[in-house]
């Protein structure tokens, strides 16, 4: 559980999401943290993380509180510069970091020797890793992620099946093909997003998401 408890304040955002992966409440206090859970939740190679992990006692009577504990079972394809083992991640933006670096110099310092006693390491991610087209895309798809219809294993296996049968196509054509009901084609639309946010589609999620994006099967 988390040794540092995020309270509101009225100098910067905090908030909490939601998280399928961990089965609570993730606390977040910047909108980078909230973006990299996003990224955090939707990689398959994280099999758990945790915010604001550990008290690091440094210098006289100061402490420091990394932003995020990861472990990943194998290398990230998603997350710069993150390989199978165990992390301890500061999220900055990269203008605060390059203009205020020796300022926090000696918590870094002190978050090293920490990772070196505890076999993990400490990694700094930064704005330009974080943000990209690919994370518009998995916040596009984590909205659907958050209620299933009450026939969706039914809708799954038509759609499984019937992109099975035409191996690409793209995500307008996909629901006509399944279905010939308009009904059941709108019902087949968020049942479509949440195979994609299940790794059971595939899609190019470095090009913005359109009606026209090609999908295809996973196997």
């Amino acid at each position: 559980m988390p040794t540092r408890i995020i309270k509101p304040t009225f100098t910067s955002l905090t908030g909490s999401h939601s998280s399928r992966k961990v089965d609570r409440q993730i606390q977040w206090e910047s909108s980078l943290e909230r973006d990299l859970i996003y990224l955090l939740e939707f990689d398959r190679a994280v099999i758990h993380y945790e915010e604001q992990p550990v008290r690091i006692c440094f210098g006289r009577n100061r402490t420091y509180h990394p932003d995020f504990e990861v472990h990943l079972r194998e290398d990230s394809l998603i997350i710069p510069k993150l390989k199978k083992g165990e992390y301890l991640i500061e999220v900055k933006y990269l203008y605060d970091l390059r203009k205020k670096f020796e300022k926090y110099r000696p918590k870094f310092k002190a978050a090293i020797g920490h990772c070196k006693t505890n076999h993990s390491t400490f990694k700094i991610l930064t704005d330009d890793q974080i943000r990209s087209t690919f994370l518009d895309n998995i916040k596009k798809i984590d909205y659907f992620m958050r209620e299933e219809s009450f026939n969706e294993l039914e809708i799954r296996d038509v759609i499984s099946e019937t992109l099975g049968k035409l191996v690409v196509t793209n995500l307008k054509t996909l629901p006509k093909a399944c279905f010939k009901s308009s009904d059941n084609q709108l019902a087949a639309i968020p049942v479509i997003w949440r195979m994609i946010g299940t790794h059971s589609i595939g899609i190019d999620l470095n090009s913005p998401i359109t009606p026209s994006s090609e999908i295809w099967t996973v196997e």
